[in-house]
């Protein structure tokens, strides 16, 4: 798992810097009707860094109606510059989707007070714009701690990363690793499906916490529709939707190598995009491909490539 969150962390190789004055006002494409999902535009999730203004030019233009935060860029902005750029994003009737979570709580414990202070450090200006989720993800296994001993762990840090985002309020989505190749690298097996997910949750008594449903997870742990079907909009933060390579069986995908969003079939988009939407969940929906090719482009073929992958996903819920 530490080269998944390398891979995130490292992003892309183009950053396209914009001014924060001047820029070409860009209007966005009606929303689709067949669902009241949000079709979302998110770079951090795509492996790629850009400018947050650039960002939500191209979802504008490329006819999403949400758009992810850089957590990083927006905690390092003047309140001015807060300002234009929620202007930017009213005045092209797009909504907030989500950001990255900064604190790291897999780690010693020195670490996870770094993050915990990066946190408090962002969440004033994440309010100020309106956003109201953050996203991270729990690693499905460990190389000393036992099942219950992570558990433990993770249920009294998360306890006060929930106390802290209630001051923000804001959400926090978390994501299982379904990934079976995952598991299989170090000792201790732990949460890798949405069951073992909202136990978690429900351990820690927050009101800040929900899931985030991947379709490369929700697939590789074995899971079904009804299995979806069984939740609440209320439990869910985000969804992120990719497919698979073609030819190699289920339980030899490796999670850093996917594709985008129904581009080969191999994954039942359609199913998971119901069963998700027979909850009644309007929150963002967004792409998590870690797909090469894509990253080594530009970020405006970036967002073309996404937002017609995104739309031929969606298309398949009509």
């Amino acid at each position: 798992m530490i080269c998944r969150r390398q891979f995130i962390q490292q992003g892309g190789r183009t950053l396209l810097a914009a001014t924060l004055a001047g820029a070409l006002r860009v209007k966005a494409a009606a929303p689709t009707k067949s669902t009241a999902m949000k079709l979302d535009l998110t770079f951090p999730k795509l492996g790629m860094k850009c400018d947050q203004r650039r960002a939500l030019e191209l979802a504008a233009q490329h006819g999403f109606i949400s758009v992810g935060g850089d957590t990083s860029q927006i905690a390092a902005m003047s309140e001015a510059d807060l300002a234009a750029l929620d202007a930017l994003r009213r005045q092209n009737n797009l909504t907030w989707g989500t950001c990255g979570c900064p604190v790291d709580f897999r780690r010693d414990d020195a670490t996870f007070e770094a993050g915990l202070a990066q946190l408090s450090a962002a969440g004033p200006r994440l309010q100020q714009l309106g956003l109201k989720g953050m996203t991270t993800w729990i690693s499905p296994a460990h190389s000393e701690l036992t099942y219950l001993k992570n558990f433990a762990r993770h249920v009294e840090r998360m306890k006060r990363i929930d106390e802290m985002l209630g001051r923000y309020q804001l959400r926090l989505g978390l994501e299982y690793v379904g990934t079976q190749l995952g598991r299989f690298n170090r000792k201790h097996g732990f949460i890798h499906t949405a069951a073992e997910m909202l136990e978690l949750i429900d351990a820690t008594k927050g009101t800040q916490l929900g899931l985030i449903l991947d379709s490369w997870h929700w697939w590789t742990t074995g899971e079904t529709a009804a299995d979806l079907a069984s939740l609440k909009a209320a439990q869910i933060v985000s969804v992120e939707l990719n497919d698979a390579p073609e030819g190699i069986a289920r339980e030899q995908q490796i999670d850093g190598q996917r594709r985008l969003p129904a581009a080969t079939g191999v994954l039942p988009i359609a199913d998971f995009l119901k069963a998700v939407a027979s909850t009644g969940y309007d929150g963002p929906v967004y792409a998590e491909p870690f797909y090469a090719p894509l990253r080594e482009g530009t970020v405006e073929a970036a967002a073309e490539q996404v937002a017609a992958a995104m739309k031929r996903a969606f298309a398949l819920v009509q």
